[in-house]
């Protein structure tokens, strides 16, 4: 019986949180972009192929190494994209 109980409050806790980061994240989003700091969010689905490594995949959200990469990756794009449109001028 207890055990259902502790289970049943971790839920209600889960839940309550999940509404109060949903909450801070878009306030804080709005903060950043009255600051003039754009940013995007991208919707990353696991590639076929890697069943059975969902853990590891949904880590990447938080791998410092792994968003240095991104971050370098949209800096190239950005980059290409800057050169393409001053050719085109």
């Amino acid at each position: 019986m207890a055990s259902k109980v502790s289970d049943w409050v971790e839920r209600i806790k889960d839940r309550k949180f999940k509404h109060f980061k949903e909450s801070y994240e878009h306030e804080k989003e709005k903060i950043e972009e009255a600051m003039g700091k754009p940013r995007i969010t991208i919707t990353v689905e696991m590639p076929e192929g890697y069943r059975g490594q969902e853990k590891d995949f949904r880590e990447l959200e938080t791998d410092k190494e792994f968003l240095d990469e991104v971050e370098k990756l949209v800096k190239k794009e950005l980059e290409r994209k800057r050169k393409n449109r001053h050719s085109e001028e």
